[in-house]
């Protein structure tokens, strides 16, 4: 695409971009937006909300959050940012259980609320550490969640293709044996839920991967009551199911990413997910702390070159660190451990590991893929650095609603562009900002932990819809019980359930 016609393009679809961010606006005032509002109806690991302004937001707002629990009041904890030019983000962490809740958001001049504030919430609220479901599934599903595009995209082929509907999980099972006989090369689980408890069985020789299912699933029975349901979900990085195969039928599973060579049901990658149950907590890198961290580095200051740090699992990051060499005074790229091409370390050197924040010191994130599609993505878009991403054939969840020069920066497959990229997003500056701020938008429309435990909630309805048997499903002898962890059993014992449908006597 020439500098003009890129120009153009560019043009049309900020002018989009602008109408609809604007229509969350109303009359030039201030707006809250975000789960966090109403943490009763969406018990979250972390709750959020937005506080949006069409004007540019000054930073002269504050917010108070206040919760009682047996007559005592006490002040919850939480963190408050900017996240785009036109909105803060605040987030906070529930105690084991509050009995009403009020958020307070006002001005530091005048003392007034803003619109919307205070909201109060007058109802017992338990954590979600607390083993307290106190939502039907579907109704949570329903008041909360929408439908994405790619879980009906990847359910219309089996349902257009020979897959016989309803679906029959031990028939599909012995195809997969059949299919991947060697254990040390494909591993993956089938799941049963089954009263609201977890099964599971794993085939293959590398299933440790399936603690980051069990850790998704746990935690979405804890807040609502699953219709039973059972399900196979691959634990490696590579998808499955290829469409065309000389089995009859196309066996359904479930996958953190694919190409369209594959048929495999997409779900948010294990990565993202654990980041999302994790978010002020254990896991230091989350989209809120990249938000955070790469907000104490404006543009101005940034180093206005590429950089890219990262293993050698794919040919084109090795190419990626002989451009660097080529051209340090645009790139800088390096390989931090060798597994697949070590003879190539000594022509190509190896570097320290960059602690990852410090990636935000940069002007250009450069990202290529591993052996498939690179799961740091949603935490280098949440950053206020410009990514510059590789055409590829491999997608996640979330990549059919990237748009190149409106999210990010395209690369060719080959890389044989970069430097030109990188020089052209050097010569425009302000709009290469907005595609920076349009990529934090769009890791706030779809990549936030709301819109990553609805995918997975979603993703389960859909599939049983499916199947052979509605009711009460057989655990097979070969099913372990994954029960709840107790990890959290000091911070649970101060649960409360009053007001929830299902409750465990041993909290």
């Amino acid at each position: 695409m020439e500098d003009d016609q890129k120009m153009a393009f560019l043009h049309r679809v900020f002018i989009i971009i602008i109408v609809i961010g604007f229509s969350r606006i109303y009359g030039g005032q201030i707006t809250l937006s975000g789960p966090g509002l109403y943490p009763h109806k969406f018990r979250m690991p972390c709750q959020y909300f937005h506080i949006y302004s069409n004007d540019s937001i000054n930073d002269n707002i504050s917010v108070n959050i206040e919760g009682k629990f047996d007559g005592k009041s006490f002040h919850l904890s939480h963190e408050y940012y900017r996240s785009t030019e036109e909105s803060f983000l605040v987030h906070y962490k529930m105690p084991p259980s509050v009995d009403s809740i009020q958020i307070r958001v006002y001005s530091n001049d005048t003392g007034m609320d803003v619109p919307g504030s205070p909201i109060s919430i007058d109802e017992r609220v338990a954590s979600p550490h607390c083993h307290c479901p106190n939502k039907d599934f579907d109704e949570w599903l329903d008041e909360s969640c929408g439908l994405d595009p790619q879980i009906v995209e990847d359910f219309e082929f089996y349902d257009r293709e020979s897959t016989t509907i309803p679906w029959n999980i031990s028939a599909f099972l012995e195809v997969l044996r059949s299919r991947y006989p060697n254990p040390r090369s494909q591993s993956y689980c089938h799941y049963a839920l089954v009263d609201n408890e977890v099964y599971r069985t794993c085939f293959g020789e590398y299933v440790g991967f399936n603690m980051f299912v069990d850790n998704v699933l746990h935690y979405l029975t804890r807040i609502t009551i699953i219709p039973d349901v059972e399900f196979i979900i691959n634990l490696g990085d590579w998808p499955l199911w290829e469409k065309i195969t000389n089995y009859p039928q196309a066996v359904p599973i479930i996958s953190w990413c694919k190409n369209d060579n594959f048929s495999d049901i997409l779900w948010p990658t294990y990565d993202l997910t654990q980041a999302s149950l994790e978010c002020m907590g254990r896991q230091e890198v989350h989209v809120f702390s990249v938000r955070e961290e790469s907000s104490h580095i404006p543009w101005h200051e940034k180093i206005n070159k590429g950089i890219w740090r990262g293993r050698d699992s794919n040919t084109s990051r090795l190419k990626l660190v002989k451009l660097s060499k080529e051209s340090p005074e645009s790139l800088d790229a390096g390989i931090t451990r060798y597994f697949f091409f070590r003879d190539m370390e000594n022509e190509l050197g190896i570097k320290d590991q960059m602690p990852f924040f410090d990636f935000f010191k940069y002007k250009y994130l450069v990202t290529v893929d591993g052996t498939v599609a690179s799961y740091r993505l949603p935490y280098l878009l949440s950053g206020n650095s410009v990514v510059l991403k590789q055409e590829s054939n491999y997608y996640e969840h979330y990549y059919k609603q990237l748009i190149p020069y409106v999210h990010y920066i395209p690369i060719k497959d080959d890389l044989s562009d970069l430097n030109q990229q990188i020089q052209w997003a050097r010569v425009h500056e302000d709009l290469v900002q907005e595609i920076s701020e349009n990529g934090r938008k769009l890791v706030d429309d779809l990549l936030l932990p709301e819109k990553v435990f609805c995918y997975h909630g979603q993703v389960l309805r859909e599939w049983r819809k499916r199947l052979a048997i509605k009711g009460k499903k057989v655990i097979s002898p070969d099913m372990i019980h994954v029960p709840q962890p107790n990890t959290d059993s000091i911070y649970r014992q101060f649960c409360s359930c009053e007001h929830s449908k299902y409750s465990k006597s041993e909290l």
